[in-house]
Formats: structure tokens, sequence, C-alpha cells
């Protein structure tokens, strides 16, 4: 039996499970990568990969390649033990590469120009930490984490996507470019089957209580159904975008700054003869390290649609109820003006355009902290 949790090394663990008491013959220490036979007290063998674990399960790959969970009681005392260490290690240590550290702090939401679809009044918000995938999510991304969640073998926890998702949009496309015509309730669930997937605790809930994981339907889900503090990958809030997308900057009309939007900057409507998405990354990264923040596809955010609302002022979630929810970040469809960072974009959530995709962001350990300044 092996552990590989995200960012660790492989490390042999003990393990109870159909009744049979298994062990490792030898101790493989943190660091060295080295396979040992797993054998129980009647000499039969269990061939399984641990891939990560929740609070209350650890998921198994067996030798098949199936994906299976097991709950914490079924470990044995030194396995458990041995979990426990381990998961002392930061949650947010073990991220990917491709993530990057949003710091807490102040900025300035949205324009004094109004005629950026309701981008004002510009007002100050404070924001935790979080971070965000420096890229969107590619249609090759989407793939993997679909298969896994809608396998038969999940059986009542499988998952239910309304749209099997497009490579890209428009002309020449691959499985680099951005995965488009998911509408916001697949995004919703696509964020937690990730999360399981790599054994991170689940943020999207049918109910308020935090038990029953969103995995199928059409919910119109509230904040009270939000797991805001796991650490597992959601849809960033539309003000969690908009910093991230400055990239340090204050008041600037693009990730890069003052300078106009060109074809050298950001893939946009007639900007080449491409009509289409581009490759994830094809563009400059900003002052965060994060890549097409403007133009190529246009991004789910987790607010609904509205007026801004001033008077919330700590990681603000926008208005409880309305019939759409906001895309942000512009698309290689829409003209220059609508690429700036400011531009809202209403959109209903069972819209599943070309032009619509996603990007993963997951709560910082400081996320609920107040600022004081």
């Amino acid at each position: 039996m092996y552990i590989r949790k995200p960012g660790l090394q492989r490390i042999p663990i003990g393990l109870k499970i159909f009744g049979l008491s298994v062990f490792c013959l030898s101790t493989v220490l943190p660091g060295v990568v080295e396979e040992r036979t797993w054998v129980d007290r009647e000499g039969r063998t269990l061939e399984a990969v641990l891939v990560g674990w929740g609070k209350e399960s650890v998921y198994l790959k067996g030798s098949n390649g199936r994906n299976f969970p097991v709950t914490l009681d079924q470990l044995s005392a030194e396995c458990r033990a041995y979990l426990e260490t381990l998961q002392k290690l930061s949650p947010w240590e073990e991220l990917e590469g491709s993530f990057r550290r949003i710091p807490s702090g102040k900025f300035d939401l949205g324009d004094h120009e109004n005629s950026l679809n309701h981008s004002s009044p510009q007002h100050r918000v404070w924001i935790g930490e979080f971070y965000m995938e420096a890229y969107p999510v590619t249609y090759a991304q989407w793939q993997e984490v679909v298969a896994w969640a809608i396998h038969p073998d999940r059986g009542e926890q499988r998952y239910d996507f309304e749209h099997e998702g497009r490579m890209g949009g428009g002309g020449r496309v691959a499985k680099d470019h951005p995965v488009t015509s998911i509408n916001w309730y697949d995004a919703m669930k696509w964020a937690n089957a990730r999360s399981e997937k790599e054994g991170r605790d689940p943020v999207y809930f049918k109910d308020s209580e935090h038990l029953q994981v969103y995995r199928s339907g059409r919910l119109d889900l509230g904040v009270d159904k939000v797991r805001w503090d796991a650490h597992g990958y959601r849809l960033p809030t539309e003000a969690e975008w908009e910093k991230a997308a400055r990239g340090g900057l204050e008041s600037q009309p693009y990730p890069w700054g003052e300078a106009p939007v060109s074809p050298q900057k950001a893939n946009y409507w007639n900007s080449t003869e491409r009509n289409g998405t581009t490759p994830v990354g094809s563009f400059g990264k900003n002052g965060f390290g994060l890549y097409d923040m403007a133009g190529n596809v246009w991004e789910w955010t987790w607010n609904r649609w509205g007026d801004y609302q001033p008077e919330q002022t700590h990681n603000p979630m926008g208005h409880a109820s309305a019939s759409h929810r906001v895309t942000r970040g512009g698309s290689w469809s829409n003209a220059e003006r609508q690429q700036r960072i400011a531009w809202r974009r209403v959109t209903h959530p069972t819209n599943s355009y070309p032009r619509i995709g996603l990007r993963m962001v997951v709560s910082g350990p400081a996320w609920e902290e107040s600022s004081k300044d």
C-alpha cells in the first residue's frame, strides 16, 4: 500500500479492509520512492494506492485503476497516526505548481466609468487570502475529472453533468485550449469532483449542514451551502476574480496596466485571423503570475448578477437572490472594450456557450481573517 498525496512522496501505510489486516514488510522513509509488497497475516496481498484523503475517508486506487473510498475507522491505528502526522503539512503547500497565492488585503473594486456594464460605484473592499490557478481549466483537465466522476463504480456518489464540455471554441482547437460550453451548474459540480478526486474536502453542498455533497442536478446554491473555509476547489467570487486579475495594480484598465489592448496582449475578436480560442498561457502573465485574465474565454464566478452593494466591504458575496450569475474576463468573440478588468457580464446559469469557461481557486488559511487597516 502506498500513499501519494499531492506534492508529497509515496509512502507505504498499513490498512484494515474487507476483513484483511494488511501491513508493510518494512518502513520507507519520507522522500524515498521505493515499492514494497503488502501482505496480510494469511500471506494474501492487497495491491492499491492511496491517492488522498478527506476528513472522514481515504481514497484508494486498486490494481484495476478504479478509485474507492475507505473510512478512517478501517485504517490501522499505526496508519491513522501516520496520516495525522502528514496532515499537519499545509494543504496549501500541496497545490500543484500552477496555482498562485493572492494575498489578503484591500483594493478598489469596480470602475468609476459606469458604461463598463454596471461596474460602478468603485468602492474599497477587503479580500481574504486565496490561491488561483494560473490558467483557465483546459479541456484535457476537464475530461480527466469528468471520466473519474461519472464512472459507474462510484455508485450513489456518481456525478452527472449536463454538458460534456467542448475543446475550446471557434477555429482550430486542441486539448490545451480552455474547456467551453459548460454551464454554471456543471462548473460547480466539476469543482467538487476535482476536490474529491484529489482527496480534498468538497466545497459545495445541497444542505446548509454541509452533509450532502452537491453532485447532481441544478441547485441555486446560497452562501450557506458553501464551505468557504474548506481547502477544496471552487469558483472565485467576483471580487476575488477582479483582485487577482489586477495583479497588484491599482485602478488600471487591464491586467498588464494602462497600455491599450493589442493582439500581442490578449485574444479578442478580430485581434488576428484566429477567431477562436488559443492554448492557455499564450499571452503574458500579470503581476500575480496569472494568464488569460483578459480575453480567450469568459470565466464563471460565484456571484449573482446585480448592481454593486458598497456596504459589503469584507469578502463580498454579492446579491442573495437573482436569476443570473456573473462571468468575467472577456473572450475571443468580444471586442476590445470588454477585455477591461472591470467589465461585468450578466449570464444565465444554464448558458453553455463556446466562449465561457472556468478557473479554480482555493481559500487560503487566512481567508476569513478581518482587516485592521
